[in-house]
C-alpha cells in the first residue's frame, strides 16, 4: 500500500521492502529498505544504461525546469541543471525519447545526484 512515487520515502510507514522505477522517465529504481515498520533508506541509484554526462550546465532561459518540461530537445542525452529551489537534490532536466511518442523531450525532476552542475 505505501510502495507508490507518492509514499515510498525514508521515514515512511511500511510493511515490506519496496521496488518502483525513479528518475528521469523512470528508469532508475528505487529500493526503499522497510525495518520495524518504516523504510530506512530509498536510494535512486543511476543505472548503467544512463549515458549522461557527469555534469551539466544551468537551464537554458530563466534555468528554471517548469519552462523545459516536455518541451522538444533535439540531442538525446542532453542534460541541465535548474536553478528551482533544492529540495533535497537539485532539480535538473534530461533529453530522453519520451515512451509514449517516441519524440526527444525534456524530462525534469530531481537528478537523484546522476549529474553535477559543471563548474
Amino acid at each position: 500500500m505505501s510502495c507508490s512515487s507518492a509514499l515510498a520515502k525514508t521515514g515512511a510507514p511500511c510493511t515490506v521492502d519496496c521496488n518502483i522505477g525513479c528518475g528521469f522517465n523512470a528508469i532508475g529504481t528505487k529500493t526503499c529498505t522497510c525495518s520495524g515498520g518504516f523504510y530506512s533508506a530509498c536510494p535512486c541509484p543511476k543505472p548503467a544504461a544512463y549515458m549522461g554526462a557527469a555534469t551539466a550546465p544551468y537551464c537554458p532561459g530563466d534555468g528554471m525546469t517548469a519552462a523545459l518540461k516536455k518541451m522538444p530537445c533535439t540531442k538525446e542525452w542532453d542534460e541541465c541543471i535548474g536553478k528551482d529551489a533544492n529540495t533535497g537534490t537539485p532539480a535538473g532536466c534530461a533529453c530522453l525519447k519520451d515512451p509514449t511518442t517516441n519524440t526527444l523531450v525534456w524530462a525534469c525532476g530531481s537528478t537523484n545526484k546522476w549529474f553535477a552542475l559543471a563548474m
